[in-house]
């Protein structure tokens, strides 16, 4: 690159906080490098959150195979009323845990929470009854709620668009990570011989005990905007600072306002791609929570049956990781 395309870069960025130096001529090979780190650390931590969280959900019905109905006297459709008490929470908190989020920034928000939910889960290693479920779901589900959409949130501001749709797509296969990880984690658990607590209770115990420790390290990671990244140098914070400033232009940057948020809540294109993922979570949320428990029914033993919980979780991840190699043009910066 010329010297007048360093002279533009940096009148451009002479008014930012990290001023790009004047012989800047291999911006595009150090701007890929930085997002590499990124991929490498803030990717990652919240990947490894979201495998926490989906075996945060899962273990509900891991513990049933491990025992939990006969423990705590539920029967008929009890066990099914406390699998869903956590999702009307889990829909109402969405939204204001969101905006909460864009007040005090991601990374005491999404760290606070993890804390929480994994409180939440080592709580219900003391439930005794089903009213102590449900109210312990109704909680986790306004914990939870603010999780996933604030992840999509943090790496819309880290990434420009091109490059979003990839990131999110290897977020979501952590999904599929979890359900590999968790019921053979579950059944490795079971054998934890205890006099004073039952096994399904080790499995909340142990595994609320794991998220909460990861909240604290998350809080030590991440980052709110990559300005404030421990781990770039001042010059990738700066081509990513003016990558993201070129994005913002090329979409058109467009104010959140109240006028902009009634439009989308009366278009019907928002509801008719929200039936998408309904769908699709709708089928994994029974996959993960009630596979084991089929299994079991089929005659298989109780450990056996939650090591049998990851193959739905590797079928799935090979599709994920399919997808994102076929479908995304921007899959290079991943390698």
């Amino acid at each position: 690159m010329g010297d007048k395309h360093s002279d533009d870069i940096v009148s451009s960025s002479a008014s930012q906080e990290f001023i790009l130096p004047a012989d800047c001529t291999n911006d595009d090979k150090e701007l890929q490098w930085a997002f590499r780190k990124l991929d490498a650390t803030l990717l990652a931590v919240i990947i490894l959150s979201n495998v926490l969280n989906s075996m945060d959900r899962s273990n509900l019905g891991l513990s049933k195979v491990a025992g939990l109905e006969e423990d705590t006297g539920m029967s008929g459709s009890d066990f099914n009323i406390v699998v869903s008490a956590m999702y009307p929470t889990y829909l109402l908190f969405m939204l204001p845990s969101n905006l909460v989020l864009r007040k005090v920034g991601a990374r005491f928000w999404l760290s606070f929470i993890t804390v929480i939910w994994g409180i939440i889960n080592m709580s219900m290693a003391f439930a005794k009854s089903k009213t102590d479920f449900i109210i312990c779901r109704l909680f986790l589900g306004a914990a939870e709620s603010g999780a996933t959409p604030g992840v999509l949130m943090l790496i819309t501001l880290w990434y420009p668009r091109k490059m979003v749709t990839s990131r999110i797509s290897t977020f979501y296969s952590s999904f599929a990570i979890g359900a590999v990880i968790g019921g053979p984690i579950a059944s490795g658990i079971m054998k934890i011989t205890n006099p004073h607590f039952k096994s399904w209770q080790w499995i909340f115990f142990i595994e609320g005990l794991t998220t909460i420790g990861y909240g604290f390290v998350m809080f030590f990671l991440l980052a709110d905007y990559p300005e404030k990244s421990w781990l770039l140098n001042t010059r990738e914070k700066a081509l990513l600072k003016r990558r993201m400033e070129e994005d913002q232009v090329e979409g058109g940057h467009r104010a959140v306002n109240k006028k902009r948020l009634w439009r989308h809540v009366r278009d019907p294109l928002v509801y008719a791609q929200a039936l998408i993922p309904f769908c699709g979570n709708f089928g994994t949320s029974t996959i993960m929570t009630f596979s084991a428990i089929i299994v079991n029914q089929l005659g298989y033993s109780a450990s056996a049956s939650l090591a049998m919980q990851a193959a739905p979780g590797i079928c799935g991840f090979i599709d994920e990781q399919i997808d994102l190699e076929n479908d995304h043009p921007d899959f290079r910066y991943m390698a």
